[in-house]
């Protein structure tokens, strides 16, 4: 309902593996109510936040009764599946700088604001938290970070991260 958080696995050797970042009007723990299995993924928050909790059995009479919620959940759960796979496929075929560039376009997707043909995400995560979302390391982010800054790409304006150019950005990097 508010707040943020963060959608992570922890490796068997203690790595933090961070899938999404979660903001208002996002849901989590779909798959669960479906399949009746316990999520292996871990829910933190990144600040105060408010959760709204459905029951698995009061979550089914609701979709037994409003069709619209079926449509709308598939429809969510689909662009999910696309945006995992494409994640998926950027950390298989890119270089350092385009699995962060990825990332970041992921996050415009996700929570970015658009302006004037440019798009404004005004809490990017961590150097750490998009290092443990591209699986590298710290540094490797500081380095794809300025090389994109360097291009003309993305600029910092105190603490959001501005894509000059969406369009151009994306075609470049998706």
């Amino acid at each position: 309902m508010s707040g943020r958080l963060k959608n992570s696995r922890y490796t068997e050797d203690g790595q933090e593996a961070i899938f999404t970042f979660l903001g208002e009007g996002d849901f989590f723990g779909e798959m669960c109510i479906f399949d009746d299995e316990i999520s292996e993924s871990n829910i933190s928050t990144l600040e105060p936040s408010q959760v709204l909790c459905i029951h698995r059995i009061d979550f089914l009479e609701l979709l037994n009764q409003y069709s619209q919620i079926n449509i709308n959940l598939l429809r969510e759960m689909t662009q999910k599946i696309r945006r995992r796979n494409a994640h998926i496929k950027s950390l298989t075929v890119q270089n350092a700088t385009g699995k962060v560039a990825n990332t970041i376009l992921r996050l415009a997707d996700d929570h970015g604001a658009f302006n004037l043909g440019r798009i404004e995400i005004s809490k990017l995560p961590t150097h750490r938290d998009i290092a443990n979302m591209v699986g590298t390391s710290r540094e490797t982010i500081s380095r794809a970070l300025k090389s994109l800054t360097r291009n003309g790409y993305i600029r910092r304006e105190g603490a959001k991260l501005v894509i000059c150019d969406y369009q151009q950005f994306r075609a470049n990097f998706s």
